[in-house]
């Protein structure tokens, strides 16, 4: 060995993994030296091509899967009140709503123009397109519960027993029932009675 060459420490040694620990941190250095410059070189790119020195969101806008996304994000959350709708009709009303607003305005425009109008906008009429889909579900909630529960079965169509009164509907249409029934309005059997 030559005298001015040093010991290679041994492995697992304290001296070798402080040798570990400073190659990772000056790696590390470097690594975001580079990520710097980049963004650096980026932000300035922006601010060269930018001719009137506006903020970046005044200067770009979203695409129309940035759009998609976000809207979609809102109408699928577990709590949200759209949840009973099927996914595929939310992504058909939010489809038609978009294609509509992007033909009109040729584009979303800027993040600020989008986010101040556009955005609330769609959301209005998303709102407004999905509104007969939550009253249709919820009126076949409410009609599935009425007809088919047993207490207001019981409470309406209950005859009279010796304990309870008949239920409140039951007298009306016993009466019904009878003058159905009655021989003034026998139905007709065969074409011949007619």
């Amino acid at each position: 060995m030559k005298r001015n060459q040093k010991r290679k420490p041994e492995k697992g040694s304290v001296v070798d993994q402080k040798e570990k620990q400073e190659k990772n941190a000056e790696r590390k250095r470097k690594d975001f030296l580079i990520f710097k410059k980049l963004n650096l070189f980026k932000y300035n790119y922006i601010q060269l091509t930018n001719t009137m020195n506006e903020p970046w969101y005044q200067a770009q806008g979203p695409n129309t899967e940035e759009v998609r996304n976000q809207l979609l994000e809102i109408y699928i959350s577990p709590n949200g009140k759209y949840n009973l709708v099927s996914l595929t009709a939310i992504k058909k009303v939010i489809n038609d709503v978009m294609s509509v607003e992007e033909k009109k305005y040729n584009g979303w425009g800027s993040y600020r123009g989008y986010y101040t109008s556009t955005h609330h906008n769609l959301i209005k009429e998303i709102n407004r397109k999905l509104q007969p889909f939550i009253e249709k579900i919820a009126r076949n909630k409410i009609n599935h519960f009425i007809i088919n529960s047993s207490w207001v079965q019981d409470m309406l169509y209950r005859p009279a027993t010796k304990t309870k009164p008949a239920g409140r509907m039951y007298n009306a249409v016993e009466t019904h029932f009878n003058r159905m029934v009655s021989s003034e309005n026998t139905p007709k059997q065969s074409l011949f009675e007619i």
